[in-house]
């Protein structure tokens, strides 16, 4: 994972969050508000959380009390997430990369064509359904469907093998596929859908980042992130998202 620039991307979020947790706050704590919404209705016993993370959007303790298994799905996870789950009899880790094995068939995929000068359609790749393999009552998708296809496609553009339209395919197919695989009624998804950079002199750039149609949903909510108020991820300028929270 290292060579594909994950464990990198992992640190750079949990530094951030060091830096900006004043302006993050309220879009984590509207997540875990919506997630419990959530599980309050639906009551499940075995609860799945896709791409886990650093739990920083989860409301593990309350979880933890209310079902007999958490879940928490993550291509890797983080040392320190593997000591706090020590504390939790019924939280359980699950090395698994929800993308169904696209990440490793990339990775296979830049090394042939290193190698042998032959590069694959990505409409070849087969990859697995998530379902197949992480059992649970409930599943939850939180701020990880745009992160899904962004350190993947920055290690493919590196690489200089693929055009923007090809690119821009594999993004499609990551978020379509995901989506797809969410089981309808016992799922919610909580994705940034926008991004909106702001310059010194106020002038505003929006960019759409999910390149998928979202599902129908019996409940909705939106808000705004405020990501970036330091103007280090895009240079001087203040980074928002638009997030759209979905109940399946």
């Amino acid at each position: 994972m290292k060579k594909i620039g994950f464990t990198s991307d992992q640190s750079g979020l949990i530094n951030r969050y060091l830096s900006e947790s004043e302006n993050w706050d309220p879009h984590l704590i509207n997540c875990r508000n919506f997630i419990l919404e959530c599980v309050n209705k639906h009551r499940p016993e075995q609860i799945a959380f896709l791409g886990s993370g650093w739990w920083l959007d989860i409301p593990f303790e309350t979880l933890s009390e209310q079902c007999s298994k958490v879940i928490m799905v993550d291509v890797l996870h983080p040392m320190q997430i593997i000591h706090k789950a020590k504390k939790y009899k019924n939280i359980q880790l699950e090395q698994y990369d929800v993308t169904g094995g696209l990440i490793f068939e990339m990775y296979h995929m830049v090394n042939n064509f290193r190698t042998m000068r032959m590069k694959r359609s990505i409409s070849e790749i087969q990859t697995s359904r998530f379902t197949d393999h992480i059992q649970a009552d409930y599943y939850v998708s939180a701020n990880m469907l745009d992160q899904m296809d962004s350190f993947i496609v920055d290690y493919l553009e590196a690489q200089k093998m693929f055009t923007e339209e090809e690119l821009l395919a594999i993004r499609g197919r990551i978020h379509t596929d995901h989506l797809k695989t969410l089981p309808a009624g016992r799922s919610c998804l909580i994705s940034d859908f926008q991004e909106m950079v702001t310059s010194k002199k106020g002038g505003m750039n929006v960019k759409n980042v999910i390149h998928a149609d979202l599902p129908d949903a019996k409940k909705r909510k939106e808000w705004i992130w405020e990501f970036d108020h330091s103007g280090t991820y895009h240079p001087g300028k203040k980074t928002q998202f638009k997030i759209i929270a979905l109940e399946l």
